[in-house]
């Protein structure tokens, strides 16, 4: 079976966002799933998708960029301090 077309977009936006971490099984999963599908997945591969993948995907794209640049902003800053 292959994988939604709608689901695929979304992962590769959740993606190009940066909001899941390069290198990391969760980003393997969610590409695995945005080319073949949820089908394939192992229950192994099926409990990372549904405790980490799920969640970012379920939550408003926009909210979550918003939030990630302000987390970025706010560490740069304390960085700075630190570094004062």
């Amino acid at each position: 079976m292959r994988a939604d077309p709608e689901l695929s977009q979304l992962i590769a936006d959740v993606i190009d966002a940066g909001l899941l971490a390069p290198g990391s099984r969760e980003i393997e999963i969610a590409r695995r799933v945005a080319v073949e599908g949820q089908r394939r997945l192992t229950p192994d591969e099926r409990q990372v998708w549904e405790s980490a993948v799920l969640p970012v995907l379920a939550k408003p794209l926009e909210l979550q960029v918003a939030a990630r640049a302000l987390e970025q902003r706010a560490f740069r800053r304390s960085s700075r301090r630190a570094l004062a």
